[in-house]
């Protein structure tokens, strides 16, 4: 049998399927309907269809995307029973009986988390968080930069950091090749520490005798290494520690440092 590869594995947070608040407003909303049928003893009468269709297809689409099958089916009865024109206050109440105790059955098998909303960005929009130009740059690192975000917004720190680390690679790698040092092989994936003492003697060369790139684009670069000196302070160390746990200011420092970074990189290079 093969060995699994990073790809085979999927993240726990690809798993969760997010939850509108208001598909349960909506849902508590008819629920309480049915229940004053019961309350006020409003039997004998019938409840128009097209008045709360609408409402149910509503209702539908979210349970569907939820995956709450048993109670989708109930909510199909009550749709084709409002489709007929009107059923029954007693049938009404008893349907909505039914699909109550369904969404508790059901919702009782699950958990649901919330993310705080100075978070949701970091989910929502996790893809581009760091920009549509630093993904089409530097592509081999959209995966990790989209996960960091995603672990950040459920209180994943010390996993942003590990996400990052592996960004930070792919950044490093392209600047340490615009340097056109032989020492710097990428597959001795240097430290942020070995690159940036490069960089800072490679900015203390007269302009004549840096390396081409360099020479033609010495604002550009000198830029990058300050952006490379934030990552390194926010970091705080060079190296990765299995037994280092990150909190979450930690964490988001090193988030916006990185992609203070690789948006500084992106501006020239690309891998």
């Amino acid at each position: 049998m093969p060995l699994t590869t990073q790809d085979d594995l999927l993240p726990w947070w690809i798993l969760m399927i997010p939850v509108r608040l208001n598909l349960m407003l909506s849902i508590a909303r008819i629920l309480q309907h049915g229940q004053g049928f019961r309350q006020f003893g409003m039997f004998g009468s019938t409840v128009p269809g097209d008045k709360y269709l609408e409402g149910f297809q509503h209702v539908r689409e979210d349970l569907e995307e939820l995956g709450l099958v048993n109670s989708l089916d109930q909510t199909d009865r009550i749709i084709q029973a409002l489709n007929k024109g009107g059923v029954s206050t007693q049938d009404y109440a008893e349907m909505l009986q039914a699909l109550l105790d369904r969404l508790m059955d059901e919702t009782g098998r699950r958990q649901v988390f919330m993310i705080p909303t100075h978070k949701v960005q970091y989910y929502s929009g996790a893809v581009d968080i760091f920009g549509e130009h630093v993904n089409k740059c530097f592509n081999s690192a959209q995966k990790d930069i989209e996960r960091a975000a995603k672990c950040y917004a459920f209180g994943a720190n010390t996993a942003v950091v590990f996400h990052l680390m592996r960004v930070m690679e792919v950044g490093l790698r392209t600047l340490g090749s615009s340097l056109n040092d032989d020492s710097l092989d990428p597959k001795r994936n240097p430290t942020w520490e070995t690159i940036l003492r490069r960089c800072d003697e490679e900015l203390r060369k007269p302009i004549k005798d840096r390396s081409p790139e360099w020479s033609n684009n010495g604002q550009f670069y000198c830029d990058a290494t300050a952006n490379l000196r934030a990552v390194k302070d926010a970091w705080r160390n060079s190296t990765m520690h299995v037994d280092r746990d990150y909190d979450e200011d930690e964490s988001l420092n090193i988030l916006n440092a990185v992609k203070g970074f690789m948006q500084k990189l992106a501006e020239r290079l690309s891998e």
